[in-house]
């Protein structure tokens, strides 16, 4: 019979070595061995296989329609910063996956589980591998990169984290990670050794909330508290719910965050001494490589929703960074011990605006103000003497509230150049007041720390002040009101 001529325009539609012959469309292959089809039309050999990294499926093997994936990444395999590409296979004798990178061979490897038939996805820097047949965890691999626990402007840290990671994708609750929730009432000493659990790294955690109160706040009734890690990415885990409530009353309420950083070794004593445990790429207090905060959250009653009440992060902690804690030595550490007072013998403290001497006994437009009272509505000072010795002041700055003056409170926030009130200080402040009407006052004055939380309180001085004609000063009209 004559010749029957048959015109091949490609080769792109890959291998079809399942079909019957007569199915196999033109753009198919039934073998090849060396060759790329990728382009339509052509055939071009890919030279020497011998030296590749993929031998064969056989050798390597691999899931029929589930074989290899390709990605990069923007870490290399020694954990450099700079592209990498990767190669990845899931082989079936050993349950794991395998990546192989593009330039230098380097392999890695994490299991994946029995029977998987895996997908990939690659999505914020990071490789997700899931199992399509839903029997096993999705895994979870990048580079992490965190400086927990920064501890001053420098961003010196105690725990640096550079490696790769291989994890389960899950975002797990404290309570799933083993991490115990403990609050403790810190508004007479700091936590000490048996509410700050010696945890060992690696096999369980702890993170203690303290709190302390002050009065003339809004925190009423029983509050419960929970928390929630956060990982890489602003991603929130699942709530841990602390279930002994809280009891405030008209409270205002400041809050500190401990995070124990396994069973204690320093060396030093008292504030010198230094925490040795860390080391870089030590195992993470919290139990997860990629948790770098938490959310704290409260409500009132076990119906409401929980409202937000901060977030602690763990890179950096808040303004003031992080500090060192040792459940041995610190427990009075920044617990104020010294005297606030306003009186100096049996006199209160009080002096004119210019320092030169005391408002006792004046004379003001012919009225003589008896001895131990003062004049209505001068300008005066009142001066206050802080004692403080006690350790973990050093460095920190406050304020000085006045009460009783005309305008009440008045604050003292700065003294000369000084950023605020130095809360280690042994000195006298002069808060400027007005003596205000006539009548019996209370004066005193309390010293605040950088959250406006009360650290120390005088006693109050009650002391009668003289009409003598002075108009009261005049006070603030705002000209938009109506």
């Amino acid at each position: 019979m004559p010749k029957k001529e048959q015109k091949l325009l490609g080769f792109h539609g890959g291998i079809n070595d399942h079909s019957d012959p007569k199915d196999i469309q033109d753009i198919e292959l039934v073998e090849a061995t060396g060759v790329d089809v990728s382009k339509v039309g052509r055939i071009v050999g890919l030279g020497d296989t011998s030296g590749s990294a993929i031998v064969s499926q056989k050798d390597y093997d691999l899931q029929k329609g589930y074989g290899l994936f390709y990605y990069s990444t923007d870490h290399d395999s020694n954990g450099n910063l700079g592209t990498e590409d990767w190669l990845t296979y899931y082989h079936v004798d050993d349950n794991k996956i395998y990546l192989v990178t593009r330039d230098n061979g380097a392999t890695d490897s994490f299991t994946l589980g029995s029977g998987a038939k895996p997908n990939y996805l690659v999505a914020n820097g990071a490789l997700r591998v899931s199992d399509s047949t839903f029997t096993n965890d999705t895994m979870w691999r990048a580079f992490v990169d965190s400086k927990l626990f920064q501890y001053n402007a420098n961003k010196d840290d105690y725990l640096t984290i550079n490696k790769w990671v291989d994890t389960k994708q899950q975002l797990k609750s404290f309570d799933d990670l083993s991490v115990t929730l403990t609050t403790f009432d810190a508004g007479s000493a700091n936590p000490g050794t048996s509410n700050i659990t010696n945890v060992a790294l690696g096999t369980d955690g702890h993170i203690c909330l303290a709190y302390w109160k002050n009065d003339d706040g809004d925190w009423n009734g029983n509050y419960q508290f929970a928390a929630t890690p956060m990982f890489k990415g602003n991603q929130e885990g699942p709530i841990s719910v602390m279930q002994q409530g809280i009891n405030f009353y008209d409270n205002q309420v400041s809050f500190q965050v401990y995070v124990s950083l396994g069973t204690q070794s320093w060396f030093g004593t008292g504030v010198n001494a230094e925490f040795t445990e860390l080391s870089d790429n030590s195992a993470h207090p919290l139990m997860d490589d990629r948790i770098i905060g938490i959310n704290w959250y409260f409500r009132r009653d076990a119906n409401d929703d929980w409202v937000l009440l901060q977030y602690t992060d763990l890179l950096e902690g808040d303004k003031y960074y992080w500090g060192e804690y040792n459940t041995t030595d610190h427990p009075t550490y920044g617990i104020f011990s010294g005297t606030l007072n306003i009186k100096s013998g049996n006199d209160l403290n009080l002096h004119k605006a210019d320092d030169s001497g005391t408002l006792v006994g004046l004379d003001v437009d012919g009225i003589t103000v008896p001895s131990g009272q003062v004049a209505s509505y001068q300008n005066a000072l009142l001066k206050a003497t802080i004692t403080n010795n006690a350790n973990g002041f050093t460095g920190r700055i406050g304020f000085l509230r006045a009460w009783g003056g005309f305008i009440s409170p008045v604050y003292l926030n700065a003294v000369g150049n000084s950023e605020g009130i130095p809360l280690d200080s042994n000195a006298t402040y002069n808060i400027p007041i007005n003596t205000g009407g006539a009548g019996t006052r209370e004066f005193m004055v309390e010293l605040l720390d950088e959250n406006l939380s009360v650290i120390a309180a005088s006693d109050k001085v009650t002391i009668t002040v003289t009409d003598v004609g002075t108009e009261p000063p005049p006070t603030y009209s705002d000209s938009n009101s109506s």
